[in-house]
């Protein structure tokens, strides 16, 4: 992952700019291989800053944000394009398009450039956050992927926008008021969570997934809102839903077909998450959706590790069920211990970890695996979202 920071004001309310750098190193644990920013003050106050993870082409030249040859475009992105091979031979094709890099983040500005953000988002399959710049028109379009997998947070105040990856740059930002929703920590307590569009902070929101928000900086007032609906009616910022998950195919077909068509998009999808220039690994808890995973995984490329978190206690233990599973498959198990203590130590850092509180304990067994495992890998494939898609829990 990577981390993006915007800000937008006007030129005579334009910050220290170490301020802004500060506030986007508070990025810095999501990408911690490049940092790099950039300053427009042209017509307002514009800058965009970018912590990178190196996943695709690992070399400088892919580094962000990202300009145009002519200087006219500008991109910050956090995600990955799993359809950027084919994406890129589209644009290759049918637009004479050359790269200089192998990224995604080049793909991306270039489709962005050569079809517009309506048809970019129809074609592209990935999980991301990104910035789109206009310089010429003096427009600035931000967006999130279908399901919100990537976290884009936004503030509003009387003298500027800001936006991030992470609730914890606004901190860093003149005049940010801390101060808690309270009508909203019903929902937390409800919900175990706080639901996008709302944010446990004042005057902070989430974009909503699937939709795209476009600024018009020539026309642009700030301001602050004390609501969601209150951006939605302000008439210098349009927020536009590109895709829903209803109605997408309402065609009768028989369980069998079905099944066999589900196996296939699993094998599909997990081939794609497999483009990498780092090493590349998986989660294997013994539960079916990461043995389900691992299972498909291991008819592409068997030579791909997993890793299993080993508890003492028995009640919560399931290393040996992944250990029998990853034999019977063929994949090589790592079984990472994780002890009292380190779950103990690792709760008072959850609150730096994490944007927002949420309930669910996998938090503290996710964030400790995942330390571990970066000594050994940068990718993890996981089983997340397999209970909601296809009614695991109860409450689904």
């Amino acid at each position: 992952m990577c981390g993006i920071f915007g800000y937008i004001s006007s030129i005579k309310n334009r910050p220290d700019r170490f301020k802004l750098i500060n506030a986007t190193n508070e990025l810095k644990h999501r990408g911690p291989d490049n940092f790099g920013y950039y300053e427009n003050t042209s017509k307002n106050y514009i800058f965009l800053g970018h912590q990178r993870l190196s996943i695709i082409d690992l070399d400088s030249a892919a580094n962000q944000p990202m300009v145009s040859d002519d200087n006219r475009f500008v991109l910050i992105y956090n995600g990955e394009i799993y359809n950027y091979l084919y994406l890129r031979n589209y644009l290759i094709n049918n637009y004479n398009t050359s790269f200089k890099t192998n990224s995604d983040t080049e793909l991306l500005l270039s489709l962005l450039i050569a079809v517009g953000i309506e048809k970019s988002l129809q074609l592209l399959d990935g999980m991301f956050a990104f910035c789109f710049y206009d310089n010429l028109r003096n427009q600035l379009i931000i967006s999130r992927d279908r399901v919100g997998e990537k976290p884009l947070y936004l503030y509003f105040n009387k003298d500027y926008i800001s936006f991030s990856s992470e609730l914890k740059s606004f901190k860093k930002l003149p005049n940010f008021q801390k101060s808690l929703k309270f009508e909203l920590i019903n929902n937390y307590f409800f919900l175990n969570y706080i639901p996008a569009p709302q944010s446990i902070f004042s005057n902070t929101f989430k974009l909503p997934q699937s939709t795209y928000m476009t600024l018009n900086l020539d026309k642009l007032k700030f301001r602050s809102y004390d609501n969601f609906n209150e951006v939605l009616n302000d008439d210098h910022i349009s927020i536009t839903q590109y895709w829903d998950c209803y109605n997408i195919n309402d065609k009768q077909i028989p369980f069998l077909e079905a099944m066999n068509v589900t196996e296939n998009l699993l094998y599909q999808s997990i081939e794609e998450k497999l483009i990498s220039d780092v090493p590349i690994c998986t989660f294997l808890s013994g539960g079916v959706d990461s043995s389900l995973i691992a299972s498909l995984l291991s008819k592409i490329n068997n030579k791909i590790d997993t890793f299993t978190v080993q508890f003492n206690d028995d009640e919560y233990d399931e290393s040996t069920d992944a250990s029998e599973i990853s034999s019977y498959l063929g994949l090589k198990n790592y079984k990472l211990n994780i002890t009292k203590n380190e779950i103990n130590n690792s709760i008072s850092l959850l609150p730096d970890i994490y944007s927002e509180p949420f309930a669910d304990s996998s938090q503290i067994p996710t964030f400790l695996i995942s330390k571990k495992i970066k000594e050994n890998a940068t990718v993890a494939l996981g089983g997340d979202g397999g209970d909601e898609l296809f009614g695991g829990y109860y409450r689904y």
